[in-house]
Order: structure tokens, then C-alpha cells, then sequence
């Protein structure tokens, strides 16, 4: 929930993402190791193991986050990065947290000229 907040917050504030940046290799790794693990967690019936996987994901992007600190940069491609890792978080939530999932892409709108990113409330409700 914090992570899509804070991206989604970024993404929202820059304005629409065009097409023509580039995911880093590093994220791009991350991503694909991410769903390697969960595809094998998954033919395994090891379900914890798959969110496990998904929850690493969202400590990488939090981590970058923190380390690329593009609120101060206002670097779109450390954004669209993040948007990148949030997309796939979401995709990889889809079979446990379906509309949660949903709303996460639902504020990723993909058009002709790029990614238009929406801000997303708070997805849990605080206790």
C-alpha cells in the first residue's frame, strides 16, 4: 500500500511518462528474478513462498525509492522505473489480491504518448 501511494504520489505529481524512457537493467532483473521465483513457488503450491517473492519486489522499489530520491531529482526515469516495478507488483498480486491489484493498474493508464499515472488513496484501511 505504501509503496503504490508513494509512486503512484510521484508518478501523479510528473506528469505523463513517455514511452520513449527505458527501464534500468537492474530493475529489469529484479523484476524477472521476482517472477521466477514466484512461478516456481506457484507449480509448487507454495503460495507464501510467491508472496514472499512479491514482497521482496516491494523492498526493492522501496529501496529505490529511498536511494534515487526522485522527489528531489524529478528524474522521469527513475519514476517511470518505479512505475515499472509498482505495474509488475501488480500483476503479481493479481491471483491473491485481485482488486487491490485492479486498482494499481487501473491508475497506471497506458496511452499513445506514455503512462499517465492517477494517485491512489490509501489501498488498507489503517487500524
Amino acid at each position: 500500500g505504501n509503496f503504490a501511494a508513494r509512486v503512484t504520489t510521484l508518478a501523479a505529481s510528473a506528469g505523463p511518462l513517455p514511452t520513449t524512457l527505458q527501464t534500468p537493467d537492474e530493475v529489469v532483473l529484479m523484476i524477472k528474478r521476482a517472477r521466477e521465483r514466484i512461478e516456481e513457488a506457484m507449480r509448487g503450491f507454495k503460495f507464501h513462498e510467491a508472496l514472499a517473492a512479491v514482497t521482496a519486489l516491494v523492498s526493492y522499489g522501496d529501496g529505490y525509492v529511498n536511494t534515487h530520491k526522485p522527489w528531489e531529482t524529478k528524474d522521469k526515469g527513475t519514476i517511470f522505473a518505479l512505475t515499472a516495478i509498482l505495474e509488475d507488483v501488480a500483476q503479481l498480486l493479481l491471483p491473491f489480491l485481485p482488486k487491490t491489484a485492479e486498482t494499481i493498474l487501473a491508475a497506471l493508464e497506458r496511452t499513445s504518448d506514455g503512462i499517465a499515472v492517477k494517485k491512489i488513496s490509501n489501498l488498507f484501511p489503517r487500524l
